[in-house]
């Protein structure tokens, strides 16, 4: 809303939450229409999409969070009132029947507008350190505005929630203002008036100057024109061209700057025009091609080639036989004949940039290799933080196409996500992956373009669309049916090929999971020791524990039971006063507290359940179920642990705010007539719903369902409940 005026109806309640929507920066549009006695007015109330969600499902999502009300006046006087006003969002809507139920849903989408802008807006850090030119609505208004101060009207912008982006170019964009950066040439001393400016006499300094309004290139171009109409041209480094321009200075010439970063000196009937000769690429953005005894040709960078170069020239001469190079091109005959003939040259353009394939072909491939994490496996160099403050200079592409890493194969997002991103989004996932885990996240770039990302636990990668043959954003690249009617579901097509695995060493003898199940009951039972009886409780979870471990605990374990039925039970039991009472209490805590260090003393992770303990087999489950609930158990719980089903459930549940929120909680068990017998102590996973129109089970499916790795069925149950 920056920049325009906000819309107003006239009617005060109205134009009260409209201001209060323009202080969020939410969108508000006001539709009037006059008829023969009253004036209706419908006010929208929108969440502004930010740029790095635009046409994803989240985007959608936000987009479809508006308020709507419907407000009218009679013509002839009287007050405005409110006719209806509706609460709507992407998978359902409500009816809004207060002002003050209005202005809480203002204050709502005005925080979550606030949340998604500090979401997607850029660090200070990613501002490209240059002067930056300010344009607005357009045109160029100041030059030469520090970096400094652009990263502080970015910070100060991330912590007030207002939406900023930063482009493809590196700019920072907010409304209608952008913030550029400006290259060198862009800051050069270019004068208002192209007038000649005559010189009586000869100062460095001055001449100096001269050159350093075409820039800082390294050397410049003279394009001499004499009175005879010949011309001739030569390059010259820095230093001569000052002394050039000396010269000519000190023979009266006019100097005169002209487009294009030219520099005219006219003396005598005589021109010389110097302009900047264009730089080579840099070292890192170049390429060698290197093959290994005539076989496949591998492209690297020209910095290791010449590294390599060099070395057999100088450290490593002594393991070189024969050896020739000249411009960039050599071949070194290693002594060592592992090492062979190695032949290299500069790469050419064919080189550097692969013809495009069938989309089957580039899907398929799959560098990692087989065993290797993403993480540890992923080819190219390392792209780093610093670098992705202007995208445009690691990531060669414009489109990409994404591929999600699961189960050791490369597999396209679900048809309703869509795989085709742009560049800045590509960007926007690098830094926001990169952020999140310092030192643990890493992202490379391939020779053929292709990006890869991990963090340990994900990983995806982003392929150059430029390289899949008749690539359009419209049709999935992996099955070719267009996203309009393919519906929502898995791409079967677009894998990359599975790789087979070495073969597995002789399995070791599975480990008893009968103490740790056992300990997890105990360790439950010493977090609810208040009386006698959750003391008795204790001492028969510890006898259990006993009976479970390895002899080398039965004496830590059973001095730890003789504490609590000995000394804390008796002491409680016959307690007569408050003094005694509290020095009883006194006693059953230090008992608790030693049976808690004995129970982890036998196992370590019996104060939480953890995610890789869970059984994963029928037997296994049988077994839990069996230790875990040892004390307590009925008569008939036993013969049902023993004829029931063994599977894993998930039960899941939505806030009764949003809906958007999923508390999910798993749990190993037995599925009996009489219920569902659990294994274990059941672990929490909250999450945020991916698709509001499937319900909590559905996308608790989609969040984490590929993780599972057990051989009994997984059933996911969804709390209808409000």
């Amino acid at each position: 809303m920056a920049g325009t005026q906000t819309p107003q109806t006239g009617i005060k309640n109205a134009d009260e939450l409209i201001t209060l929507a323009a202080a969020y920066n939410l969108t508000v549009t006001v539709e009037t229409t006059d008829r023969e006695t009253i004036t209706a007015h419908v006010v929208r109330i929108a969440i502004p999409v930010p740029v790095a969600y635009a046409g994803t499902e989240l985007g959608r999502a936000i987009e479809g969070d508006t308020l709507t009300m419907l407000w009218t006046r009679p013509n002839k006087g009287g007050r405005g009132r409110l006719e209806d006003a509706t609460a709507w969002s992407a998978h359902s809507s409500r009816k809004v029947r207060t002002l003050r139920a209005l202005t809480a849903g203002v204050e709502t989408l005005g925080r979550s507008s606030a949340q998604y802008a500090r979401d997607t807006a850029p660090l200070p850090d990613d501002v490209v350190d240059a002067p930056h030119a300010l344009h607005i609505d357009g045109k160029v208004r100041k030059e030469g505005i520090p970096a400094d101060r652009v990263r502080t009207f970015v910070k100060n912008r991330r912590f007030n929630g207002l939406h900023t982006h930063q482009d493809d170019d590196g700019a920072i964009v907010c409304d209608n203002r952008r913030y550029v950066p400006m290259h060198p040439q862009e800051n050069a001393g270019v004068p208002s008036e192209e007038q000649p400016v005559t010189v009586d006499t000869f100062h460095a300094d001055k001449a100096a100057h001269l050159l350093n309004t075409l820039g800082d290139a390294d050397t410049f171009t003279h394009h001499h024109t004499g009175r005879d109409a010949t011309t001739s041209e030569d390059t010259r480094d820095r230093d001569e061209t000052t002394k050039a321009i000396a010269t000519e200075m000190q023979g009266g010439a006019l100097a005169q700057w002209t487009k294009g970063a030219e520099l005219v000196l006219q003396r005598s009937g005589r021109t010389l025009r110097i302009t900047p000769s264009p730089r080579p690429a840099p070292a890192d953005d170049r390429k060698h091609v290197r093959t290994v005894n005539g076989g496949t040709p591998v492209l690297i960078p020209t910095r290791d080639a010449l590294a390599e170069i060099n070395h057999a020239m100088m450290d490593g001469k002594n393991d070189v036989r024969e050896m020739s190079a000249a411009r960039g091109h050599a071949r070194i005959v290693y002594k060592d004949r592992e090492r062979g003939t190695v032949t290299l040259r500069p790469a050419t353009a064919d080189d550097v940039t692969p013809a495009a394939r069938p989309a089957a072909t580039v899907l398929a491939a799959d560098p990692i290799p087989a065993a290797v994490s993403v993480l540890d496996g992923m080819p190219g160099r390392e792209i780093t933080r610093q670098e992705l403050r202007t995208p445009a200079d690691v990531l060669t592409h414009t489109e990409y196409v994404v591929q999600l890493r699961d189960a050791g194969i490369w597999t396209l997002p679900n048809h309703d996500d869509g795989s085709a991103m742009t560049r800045g989004q590509v960007a926007h996932a690098l830094r926001r992956t990169l952020d999140n885990a310092p030192g643990r996240a890493r992202t490379t770039r391939d020779d053929d373009g292709t990006v890869y990302l991990s963090n340990g636990r994900q990983a995806a990668r982003y392929i150059p669309a430029a390289l899949i043959a008749g690539h359009s954003t419209d049709l999935c690249p992996g099955c070719g049916t267009p996203y309009a009617t393919n519906g929502d579901g898995p791409c079967t097509d677009g894998r990359s090929t599975t790789k087979e695995q070495p073969a597995p060493a002789a399995p070791a003898p599975a480990a008893d999971t009968t103490p740790l199940f056992s300990a997890l009951a105990a360790y439950e039972a010493t977090m609810l020791c208040t009386s006698p009886r959750d003391l008795d409780d204790l001492a028969r979870h510890l006898h259990a524990v006993s009976k479970a471990v390895p002899t080398a605990h039965h004496r830590e374990i059973m001095a730890a039971q003789a504490d609590v039925i000995e000394g804390a039970w008796e002491a409680l039991r016959t307690a007569g006063n408050l003094r005694a009472r509290n020095a009883a209490n006194d006693q059953a805590r230090a008992a608790v507290d030693r049976a808690r260090a004995a129970i982890l003393t036998v196992a370590p992770h019996a104060h939480r359940m953890h995610g890789t303990d869970v059984p994963s087999t029928a037997e296994e489950i049988q077994a839990a179920a069996v230790a875990y609930n040892a004390v307590g158990r009925t008569a008939e719980e036993l013969p049902a642990i023993e004829n029931g089903t063994p599977k894993v459930r998930v039960h899941c549940t939505s806030d009764s705010g949003t809906g958007w929120h999923v508390t999910a909680t798993i749990a190993a068990g037995i599925d009996t007539p009489r219920g569902f017998i659990p294994a274990h102590p059941a672990i929490v996973v909250k999450l945020r719903k991916r698709d509001g129109r499937q319900d909590a089970a559905a996308n608790a499916r989609r969040v984490f369902g590929a993780l599972f790795r057990v051989d009994v069925p997984v059933e996911y149950v969804a709390d209808r409940r409000p």
